[in-house]
């Protein structure tokens, strides 16, 4: 699942966390709340260098990079 604005929350204190541009999470990410629409770093994929299909509800047949997608390049 892709999402906009949840944030990772980092090991490192106690406000530490990072709000990606466009999060890859597991389905079940609701359960690493953790506070402050924070989730813990286990929800998260890491996704660079695939694809990411559009979903079919969009209406088109179109397949992103994941590298497009994050960084605007091929």
């Amino acid at each position: 699942m892709c999402l906009l604005g949840i944030g990772l929350w980092l090991p490192t204190g106690v406000d530490d966390f990072a709000v990606p541009d466009l999060s890859v999470v597991e389905a079940d990410f609701l359960s690493t709340h953790v506070q402050h629409n924070c989730y813990a770093p286990r929800a998260f994929r890491l996704m660079r260098g695939q694809s990411v299909p559009v979903p079919e509800s969009v209406g088109v047949t179109l397949e992103l990079s994941v590298d497009t997608l994050l960084d605007g390049d091929d």
